[in-house]
């Protein structure tokens, strides 16, 4: 057993999540990308080689269908709305006004709120916050929206860029955040509808420029409209419209009274659920998964999986498949095992960027590595037993207990802290958890004991 400092964290952290994998045992098929939309009309004749796959295409919402095409609205060209980057995207919204949707595009309810949120970017898109010679098209001039409140509308898809969306604390689907250089302002959980949404923005733009705004609001279009009717202008929503981001479970109702109508409009949100209690695995088998019950089984739940993506025709996946079912018996009621074939669900193979066949990957909370490791059974079964821990969190331990880490860890990450340590330190420690599956363990400790035996002076301090 050995102690790393800080700096081999990092670099170990990083290193998990290159995408230069080292060999494997018995190789994996790297498909090109056509193949994930184009079906197979038999097996190849000879063995499968590596093919390196052209660069990743980004993956398309799902919330406009999947379009690239841009618009029109009041006559007026409108670009596709700007879909961001998880690698960039803390760079993107540094600087200005961004009001972002967190989503999933297997989120039904991200699905049934996507008409009303292209709606709101078109309207404000082309909108004209003071007369002039300009067009609204005419982006260059001062006088655009976008330019004269430095106000932007995105969005960036939750199940694509997971540990970017994690950084963000987003945890429900859809999630809008208003962000201002980078700092979140506020946000609200859930699909609300037009009218709310614009009096959000509304009572924004005119904190950045006093007095540009109407009193009594703006015309609303119809949502899915290409043009904003003869309508009187929508009466703003009120404080109450504004649902609290609380406790929602997966499909819970949360219904406010509009200020136009006496009926209730349906706000929903689709909430990552807490872990379950039900046993995990309870057959010993892996399961098949498809783009319907992913999100239901993996994506929106704390709880654990380890899962393969493959293809029927790929000899390495032939090859590793009785390891892989050896290994889903071995984790019986204590580790879900499934299984993708990307020959049916290429669109679930594409949102994951799965690049070559097999894919194993782990997922928890919305978050996910990739398993890069050896494939022999032995292997598996090591893994996913320490997959298994990361439910436990980051251990506390005393002198006594870091002992017996000693006698069975090869390499321990040792966090100290005391009382006036943070709960964000804390909260960003159990973050790290996940990046050191099968590479370290990691602790924390506010025993003095220990702080005496390594000479810690300061705290919170990271070993």
């Amino acid at each position: 057993m050995r102690l790393r400092p800080l700096t081999a964290l990092f670099a170990l952290t990083v290193l998990s999540f290159a995408s230069a994998a080292p060999t494997l045992e018995g190789g994996r098929v790297e498909v090109p990308e056509a193949e994930l939309s184009q079906p197979r009309a038999a097996a190849p004749e000879k063995a499968a080689d590596d093919t390196v796959l052209p660069a990743s295409e980004k993956a398309k919402s799902a919330t406009d269908g999947g379009s690239n095409k841009g618009t029109k609205f009041n006559g007026v060209e409108v670009p596709p709305m700007r879909e961001l980057s998880g690698e960039t995207l803390d760079e993107d919204i540094a600087n200005g006004y961004w009001l972002v949707e967190f989503f999933s595009p297997y989120c039904h309810h991200c699905k049934a709120f996507a008409p009303t949120w292209q709606t709101l970017y078109e309207f404000y898109y082309t909108s004209n916050p003071l007369p002039s010679r300009d067009s609204p098209d005419s982006q260059s001039s001062l006088n655009s929206f976008s330019r004269y409140y430095n106000f932007k509308i995105a969005k960036i898809d939750c199940f694509a860029f997971g540990t970017a969306c994690a950084n963000h604390d987003i945890h429900s689907f859809p999630t809008i955040v208003l962000l201002k250089d980078g700092k979140e302002v506020k946000r609200n959980v859930g699909a609300k509808d037009l009218a709310f949404m614009s009096s959000w923005i509304e009572e924004t733009l005119e904190t950045i420029r006093p007095g540009s705004r109407s009193k009594d609001g703006v015309k609303l279009p119809k949502v899915g409209a290409d043009h904003v009717d003869g309508a009187k202008p929508a009466a703003p929503a009120t404080k109450d419209n504004n649902i609290p981001a609380g406790p929602l479970i997966e499909n819970e109702v949360a219904t406010t009274s509009t200020s136009s109508a006496s009926t209730k409009t349906t706000l929903k949100a689709t909430k990552v659920a807490p872990p379950r209690k039900e046993t995990p695995n309870h057959a010993g088998k892996s399961v098949p998964l498809t783009a319907e019950n992913f999100q239901r089984l993996v994506t929106t739940t704390h709880d654990p999986w380890f899962v393969k993506f493959y293809a029927p025709w790929c000899h390495h996946c032939q090859a590793m498949a009785p390891n892989w079912q050896g290994m889903a018996r071995d984790m019986q009621g204590r580790l879900n095992i499934g299984e993708v074939n990307c020959d049916v669900e290429k669109r679930l193979c594409k949102d994951v960027r799965v690049k070559g066949y097999p894919t194993l990957l782990f997922f928890r909370g919305g978050e996910r590595i990739e398993y890069d490791g050896l494939r022999g059974l032995g292997d598996l079964i090591s893994f996913a037993n320490k997959a298994v821990a990361v439910g436990d969190g980051v251990i506390d331990v005393d002198a006594a207990g870091f002992q017996a880490l000693e006698k069975t860890e090869e390499v321990i990450f040792l966090y100290f802290y005391d009382h006036a340590t943070t709960s964000e330190d804390l909260q960003a420690l159990e973050r790290l958890v996940l990046s050191l599956i099968g590479h370290a363990k990691l602790a924390k400790t506010s025993d003095p004991v220990l702080a005496n035996r390594f000479k810690i002076s300061t705290w919170p301090r990271l070993l």
